[in-house]
């Protein structure tokens, strides 16, 4: 075994023990918990707390919950609307802007590894850029609103999968 083969497979096991136990890069936890009113949680359940934990830690659970969000596509613009809806306002801060945009380009990134089928087109995703590319002022954020649409449609187009233009 090479000395690069050793250090990747003691990277990889370092960093899949990490997901396992839903902890960042620097250790801390991201407290993804279970529904307390019951002690099963529901798959669909357990992305949106994944999503919502993204949204409000940003970049470190993020890392972590890229393999997630490659497997939900669609569903993660609905989970957002869920959590902003949850706070009543649809309108993000402009940190929380800026990781909604990364977990929505993270979720198309890898097209063919997207669960469920319905999924794989992005209705919500695409009318959730367009709400907020219309609620902004700030030319750079719509920038990268203009930006992560484009992405996630030539992901799509690579992957050979419609993006409902």
């Amino acid at each position: 075994m090479s000395l690069l083969t050793a250090k990747l497979t003691i990277f990889l096991s370092f960093f899949a023990l990490g997901v396992s136990y839903a902890q960042a890069p620097d250790g801390t936890s991201f407290d993804w918990k279970h529904n307390s009113s019951s002690s099963i949680t529901s798959p669909e359940d357990m992305r949106l707390q994944m999503v919502e934990t993204v949204l409000r830690e940003g970049s470190p659970a993020l890392t972590v919950g890229a393999f997630h969000l490659h497997q939900m596509g669609d569903e993660a613009a609905v989970n957002i609307i869920k959590i902003l809806g949850m706070r009543g306002t649809i309108t993000p801060t402009e940190a929380e802007l800026t990781t909604a945009l990364t977990i929505m380009e993270k979720a198309f990134e890898e097209p063919t590894l997207i669960a469920r089928a319905n999924d794989r087109q992005p209705r919500a995703t695409l009318f959730l850029l367009q709400m907020f590319e219309a609620n902004n002022s700030d030319s750079e954020l719509k920038d990268q609103i203009g930006q992560t649409r484009e992405r996630i449609r030539a992901s799509l187009e690579k992957a050979n999968v419609p993006s409902g233009k």
